[in-house]
């Protein structure tokens, strides 16, 4: 006796801060009596956003604006946080 398990769609995990996986999905297998169990792993990576002065966040908010229970952004991740005036004096000494 051999059975047929369905191919199964990898889930869409961007709502929750993921990239596309590297499996789409995993294939029908057929399965007998006496098979040896078989393990599939489907890896995704996090998405990344970068913070910078031109793309600032709000600490405190989600950083997941969907999912209000996602991570808050930390301290520092403002735009003021992330700018800074510098005045320098540059003294040229030609020899």
């Amino acid at each position: 006796n051999k059975s047929d398990w369905d191919s199964v769609t990898s889930p869409d995990l961007s709502s929750k801060g993921y990239l596309a996986p590297d499996l789409a999905a995993v294939a029908q297998q057929t399965v007998t009596p006496g098979d040896k169990d078989v393990t599939v792993n489907v890896y995704y990576d996090h998405d990344v956003v970068p913070v910078n002065p031109t793309n600032p966040q709000t600490p405190g908010t989600p950083i997941n604006p969907d999912d209000p229970d996602s991570p808050k952004w930390p301290a520092g991740t403002d735009k003021n946080s992330l700018t800074t005036d510098v005045h320098q004096t540059i003294h040229y000494q030609y020899g």
